[in-house]
């Protein structure tokens, strides 16, 4: 393989570790206040809807938009390093979504004084034993998976010129 190949393959292992950092780190510190957001902004629209039925509701759609805006960029993360959305998926989605499945009573008796923090605590409680942290993990991981598979079919490709 010649110089030019292995220019035109992409950045070697230290090159990547500032991408992997910085990915992985906003993946874990941005997925929490995106289903924060949605949490808050679930639990403030189901109030509304409880105690005012002829409000709108804006302060939680706009909420649980912004969320959902978060983790989108957190899955375009993927594109910086997979390590973020599969460090966030996993870590704040899939495994407490595990948890909630394998241990639903357990989780719910560690989790019901989320109740006690409002809102934020209501909505987060519903996502939890809903499966909405499930499948938002899901997703963040399937878009670090599916940024895994891009980056070696297109490693691939090259190679094969």
């Amino acid at each position: 393989m010649s110089t030019a190949e292995v220019r035109a393959a992409g950045p070697t292992g230290r090159a990547r570790l500032p991408r992997h950092l910085v990915s992985g780190t906003l993946g874990l510190l941005a997925t929490p206040i995106g289903l924060g957001l949605i949490g808050y902004g679930s639990g403030q629209l189901r109030r509304t809807i409880a105690e005012l039925p002829g409000n709108t509701g804006i302060t939680g759609a706009a909420a649980m938009v912004a969320g959902g805006l978060v983790l989108l960029g957190v899955a375009l993360l993927g594109r910086l390093s997979p390590l973020g959305p599969l460090a966030g998926g996993l870590v704040w989605g899939v495994l407490p979504g595990l948890f909630v499945l394998a241990f639903p009573m357990t989780t719910f008796r560690i989790t019901s004084d989320l109740l006690d923090v409002g809102d934020l605590g209501a909505g987060a409680l519903g996502l939890l034993l809903t499966g909405g942290i499930l499948a938002t993990g899901m997703a963040l991981t399937g878009a670090g998976i599916g940024s895994v598979l891009s980056r070696r079919g297109r490693a691939a490709s090259r190679l094969e010129r």
